[in-house]
């Protein structure tokens, strides 16, 4: 069973949280400073060297903005294991699962007269 979180362990979260998105938008900004800055990308290579150089920018980017999302993920987490320190076990449906008659075996095993229809055994 875990502790309560206090207003500390909050603050903690919020001050998490503000370092979390200036790492990104201090990524971000250092990428367009050095690949756009005057606001448009001019690769510094030509043709085929320039994908190459798009493909770097994307994934420094990318690389920075995942990061922030497992951070991100880590800061939901622990607040809502305060809200709800241990939830009930459950146990999903299984994927791809039949669907079942629940009606009982003789009932299932006769067919509507009212079709002209007779009963099977």
């Amino acid at each position: 069973m875990q502790s309560a979180r206090t207003p500390a362990d909050t603050e903690a979260d919020l001050r998490q949280l503000h370092q979390v998105i200036t790492d990104l938008l201090t990524v971000c900004a250092s990428v367009a400073a050095e690949h756009a800055p005057n606001g448009t990308w001019t690769p510094a290579a030509s043709g085929t060297a320039a994908f190459t150089e798009a493909a770097s920018v994307i994934e420094t980017l990318s690389r920075s903005l995942n990061q922030t999302r497992r951070d991100l993920r880590k800061i939901s987490t622990r607040a809502r294991r305060s809200v709800y320190p241990s939830p009930p076990p459950s146990v999903p449906a299984p994927r791809n699962a039949a669907i079942r008659s629940t009606a009982p075996a003789e009932e299932a095993a006769t067919t509507d007269p009212a079709d002209g229809d007779t009963e099977r055994p």
